[in-house]
């Protein structure tokens, strides 16, 4: 009976340890873009953001790659400094991304698409640091994480309450508008603090995600 017990602990460790990997491709560089692949097209998100997951829609199976989007619903944009003005803020590669319509259609909900990922948080960790600039939030477990400007593009956002947890961690662009995208890149844990944030800062962000998930659970 022992032996059994033992055996069932051992099992149940396993599989948690399958579900709570460690976060990956955190800077996007893991992207895979064939020498064949013609410059403008689209790419799988196995090939352009292993890793990663994204809000569902029209539009958001692929992976843009070289091309503009056209049309009114979300998508999602694998930048290089190949194919797109500007390039990424880091490294060779970097994501870009916009909220829309769930469909082409005008009477279509509005989704505020986002990037996810989970895993578990080094135990050593106390900060996400990243590169980006547009309208973002992040959120962790579903609750609002405040971004704290560290000047440029880089930001911090406290993870010591985290630390060493399985999490889902999304970065979600909070426009209400067309064409009004957020280039994300550099993603990296710390075990450095963040500066504290103004008050008006929790205030903004705060008010910003409660409000899109309010709506998207009206949309449900």
């Amino acid at each position: 009976m022992k032996h059994f017990v033992t055996a069932l602990i051992l099992a149940a460790s396993a599989a948690t340890s399958d579900l709570c990997q460690a976060f990956t491709n955190l800077d996007f560089e893991a992207a895979t873009v064939a020498s064949n692949t013609p410059p403008s097209g689209f790419l799988d998100w196995n090939l352009a953001a292993p890793g990663w997951s994204h809000s569902s829609g029209s539009d958001t199976d692929i992976v843009y790659y070289g091309i503009t989007h056209v049309g009114t619903t979300q998508w999602f944009l694998l930048v290089d400094s190949a194919t797109q003005p500007g390039g990424p803020l880091s490294g060779s590669y970097a994501m870009r991304f916009a909220s829309g319509r769930e469909s082409g259609k005008p009477s279509a909900p509005w989704v505020n698409a986002y990037l996810s990922q989970t895993g578990v948080i080094p135990a050593d960790a106390r900060s996400l640091t990243l590169l980006a600039n547009g309208p973002l939030a992040v959120s962790i477990n579903g609750a609002v994480a405040p971004i704290i400007s560290l000047g440029g593009a880089a930001f911090a956002v406290d993870v010591s309450s985290y630390s060493g947890s399985a999490v889902e961690i999304r970065f979600i662009n909070t426009s209400q508008q067309l064409s009004d995208p957020v280039s994300i890149d550099a993603i990296d844990f710390s075990t450095s603090p963040v500066p504290e944030p103004p008050v008006w800062a929790l205030l903004f962000t705060g008010a910003a995600v409660a409000s899109i998930f309010r709506r998207a659970r009206q949309s449900e």
